[in-house]
C-alpha cells in the first residue's frame, strides 16, 4: 500500500479523514472483539474451526490503522 504524504491534504480534510477512521476503527475493534469472544467459546468447547485464524490474522490490520490514526493526529498537531 502506498503512503500518502498527509502535508498534502488542508486541515478540513484531514479532520475528516480522521473522523471517518476513528468510526471505521471502533467498528472493526468491536467485530474483532466479538471474534475473540468466539475464538474463546469454541476454544472453550473443544472446537477447532480454521476460522479461529480470522481474528489473529486481522489483528496487524487494526495496528496499521491504529498507526495511520495516529499519523493523522499529528499532522493535524504540526498545524495548530
Amino acid at each position: 500500500m502506498k503512503k500518502q504524504d498527509l502535508s498534502k491534504f488542508s486541515t478540513d480534510t484531514l479532520k475528516q479523514k480522521e473522523l471517518i477512521l476513528k468510526i471505521v476503527l471502533a467498528i472493526f475493534l468491536g467485530v474483532l472483539l466479538i471474534l475473540i469472544g468466539l475464538l474463546i467459546f469454541m476454544i472453550s468447547k473443544g472446537e477447532i474451526n480454521p476460522l479461529i485464524a480470522v481474528p489473529i490474522t486481522l489483528f496487524p490490520v487494526l495496528l496499521i490503522s491504529l498507526k495511520q490514526l495516529k499519523d493523522i493526529r499529528t499532522e493535524i498537531q504540526s498545524r495548530q
